[in-house]
């Protein structure tokens, strides 16, 4: 298990760490987690899959395509 204190330092650790599963929160400080499983995607850091939560009980509904992730 291997924690990282913001999307900033979760795209360093990544690489290094290799896990199998990323659990993600969705209001992360420096970069939120949508921002930072896309560019773990988009700049092919790791195909495992992302688990985003959040504990907003307001926060709006997400679009499948906002989310990019497979």
């Amino acid at each position: 298990i291997e924690e990282a204190e913001s999307g900033i330092d979760c795209l360093r650790r990544v690489p290094i760490f290799q896990p199998n599963l990323i659990l993600m929160d969705l209001n992360m400080p420096l970069m939120g987690g949508w921002e930072t499983a896309r560019l773990l995607r988009q700049n092919n850091i790791t195909n495992v899959p992302i688990l985003i939560i959040s504990a907003n009980a307001g926060e709006r509904e997400v679009n499948p395509q906002d989310a990019v992730l497979s």
